[in-house]
């Protein structure tokens, strides 16, 4: 066996490992936000492959961003051939819930959408952003405090 023989054996091999993998579609890598996180304004979805024509970013939302606990307005839009992106209207209040899911039928340009195509984040509850009286002042036996929270009145 010569040594161009088994580099042209190795390499068909390797080709034939890839191309399944292309042709099978494109995977979501990330999104963010995930988890309990505060003040969120945008929801990014990353792939890992061009999902879209370049330089044709007014494609459809390949995503649905829906919110328990609050409604949300928003809208959707292409950052680049592999990124997307949901930006809402007003910074989401606390206390609400949210999940990122694939639209039926969204295919990206080549193939299906592999993996996982549903995540989940919430914004957390209240938090307490003042106290009266302040830390390290005097207190008395039977005070009263009075505790700030980062909660506002709902609009609708």
């Amino acid at each position: 066996m010569s040594r161009a023989w088994r580099a042209r054996r190795w390499g068909a091999v390797a080709l034939a490992s890839i191309i399944p993998a292309i042709a099978s579609g494109a995977g979501i890598t990330g999104v963010s936000p995930q988890g309990a996180v505060r003040q969120v304004q945008q929801v990014v979805v990353s792939f890992s492959e061009p999902v879209v024509t370049l330089g044709d970013l007014r494609q459809a939302d390949p995503m649905r961003v829906v919110c328990q606990g609050a409604a949300v307005a928003g809208k959707g839009r292409w950052l680049d051939d592999r990124r997307w992106a949901w930006d809402f209207a007003q910074e989401l209040p606390p206390g609400t819930a949210c999940s990122v899911e694939a639209h039926r039928g969204w295919k990206p340009l080549v193939g299906e959408l592999t993996g996982s195509a549903s995540f989940r984040f919430s914004t957390g509850g209240p938090a307490v952003t003042s106290v009266q009286p302040w830390p390290g002042s005097q207190i008395e036996e039977d005070q009263a405090f009075i505790l700030q929270l980062d909660v506002y009145k709902r609009q609708g």
